[in-house]
């Protein structure tokens, strides 16, 4: 699916859940974003999902691009997903990853759910993410700011026995998680973070943008 079905399909159901629900988006303002009273959170949420053998395997079987072509936060050694579609892939253990995700998700946000971007990314050691978050004009404009949610499942850590283990660092009230295999974490689309990784084995990690409705 490229970016102007997405957009569209976006467009649709935010009209859909609005008509439906006749939801009127309560914000207070903060000091970087809108907030959405409803959902946002001051503390990530942070899950645990067992990773099966297989999808390691199937990742590395995807065509990949380079990190340093990306021209988003991502930099230096490693590969990523060539788009943000990796839920479509048709492989049953990737279909069973996105059910699974797709059901925490909706458990989190007590709501419908859109995902707008899913990929993932392989970090050799050099590999990050400079500080940034995930929201867009798109969404400061149709007022989704509060709406918009980004999650990162662990698949593999790789070697955190290193001086950049891959720390994911949150800012805005600065904190530190340290991935294990397995972990699930959903932060506020508006909250800053980065990750700089230094091991001998590669980090994999699928990543996840999506909207509550």
């Amino acid at each position: 699916m490229d970016s102007s079905s997405k957009t569209s399909g976006l467009l649709l159901n935010v009209i859909q859940s609005r008509t439906t629900h006749k939801k009127i988006e309560p914000f207070i303002e903060s000091s970087n974003n809108k907030i959405d009273l409803n959902g946002l959170m001051s503390e990530p949420l942070i899950l645990n999902r067992a990773v099966e053998a297989e999808l390691v395997d199937r990742i590395y079987e995807k065509d990949g691009r380079k990190l340093g072509v990306t021209r988003d936060a991502r930099f230096g050694n490693g590969t990523c997903s060539p788009d943000f579609n990796f839920f479509e892939d048709t492989n049953p253990v990737i279909q069973k990853v996105a059910a699974d995700l797709t059901s925490v998700m909706t458990d989190f946000v007590k709501s419908d759910i859109f995902i707008y971007d899913s990929f993932f990314n392989i970090l050799g050691a050099g590999g990050g993410t400079t500080p940034h978050a995930h929201l867009t004009k798109l969404d400061l404009n149709l007022r989704l700011a509060g709406r918009k949610y980004s999650l990162v499942y662990y698949v593999s850590v790789g070697d955190q026995d290193c001086a950049d283990p891959g720390i994911l660092k949150l800012y805005d009230s600065d904190q530190d998680i340290l991935p294990s295999e397995g972990m699930i974490v959903i932060i506020p689309g508006s909250r800053k973070h980065s990750a700089i990784y230094g091991g001998r084995l590669n980090r994999v990690m699928i990543g996840v943008n999506f909207y509550a409705l």
